[in-house]
């Protein structure tokens, strides 16, 4: 079905499980928002206005929480990067 609809971007959550989760939520609760005041009649008008709608989102504008954009870059460095198979096997074996 995916490969039907044209220009769709997944964001897969990977910034650990129960914040993912949170913040799908969020973004459901989000656009089911905006789609009661803006009334869009067809999928096009949603399209068209989807990135706002996640910009607007994830900047923390609604101030409901901290924005999942400053959440997610104060914790890049903490990120740590396993090139190396037998060190990625040492500790997660």
């Amino acid at each position: 079905m995916l490969e039907r609809i044209k220009s769709l971007h997944l964001q897969m959550a990977d910034n650990g499980f129960a914040t993912g989760i949170r913040s799908v939520r969020d973004w459901e609760d989000c656009i089911r928002y905006n789609l009661c005041f803006d009334n869009y009649k067809k999928l096009s008008d949603f399209q068209e206005h989807n990135e706002s709608m996640c910009r607007h989102y994830n900047l923390g504008e609604s101030e409901k929480t901290e924005p999942n954009l400053k959440k997610w870059a104060t914790n890049i460095s903490k990120v740590r990067v396993i090139n190396d198979y037998d060190k990625f096997n040492n500790l997660f074996n």
